[in-house]
């Protein structure tokens, strides 16, 4: 279901809107993602790889998520605190970074270009890091279905990489609630 959402979705990433993509946002720009009884659903098309329940935690934990090249979002070399959590895993997950957990864990993740970011890693930062802007982009709002702390400086990097003439962005991302505490 919910066929006309996939496919302007698809469109609009297609056609360069902005797009950020975590966790649950990755796995709906994948093909198909499968159900608990083995069906698989259509998703929105943008990423290959399909989503399936890993029926366990799937990189679990605190790592270093790298840039190999520049972005949307990154300038390569860049490398930003990030955890996973999660159940699922995709068929494709992605190259455009190396995600190191320790000497002896490390994984490639996530899509990245001019204009999208996309990957199961969820970012962490504070008001505290020296890296990030302080002052709120003017006019940007995004809503989440979890309460929410402060992320003004994590929106600010990403968005302030962003072309003045862009007015819009794609948010498609899921919450851990230990996240927003």
């Amino acid at each position: 279901a919910n066929t006309a959402m996939r496919c302007a979705i698809n469109t609009a990433v297609q056609r360069g809107l902005p797009t950020v993509a975590e966790c649950g946002g990755f796995l709906y720009l994948g093909q198909t993602l499968e159900d608990d009884a083995g069906t698989a659903h259509p998703m929105a098309g943008v990423l290959p790889g399909s989503g399936h329940n890993a029926g366990r935690l799937v990189r679990f934990g605190y790592a270093v998520m790298t840039a190999k090249a520049g972005s949307m979002l990154f300038h390569a070399g860049e490398a930003l605190p990030v955890h996973e959590f999660h159940h699922w895993d995709s068929t494709a997950n992605g190259t455009a970074f190396t995600a190191r957990k320790n000497e002896k864990m490390q994984w490639e993740c996530g899509f990245a270009n001019e204009n999208f970011y996309a990957g199961f890693p969820h970012r962490k930062c504070s008001f505290t890091d020296p890296h990030r802007h302080s002052a709120p982009p003017t006019g940007f709002f995004a809503a989440r279905a979890t309460p929410l702390a402060v992320e003004s400086q994590w929106w600010n990097s990403w968005m302030g990489k962003l072309s003045p003439a862009r007015k819009s962005i794609c948010l498609l991302y899921t919450s851990d609630a230990a996240d927003d505490k």
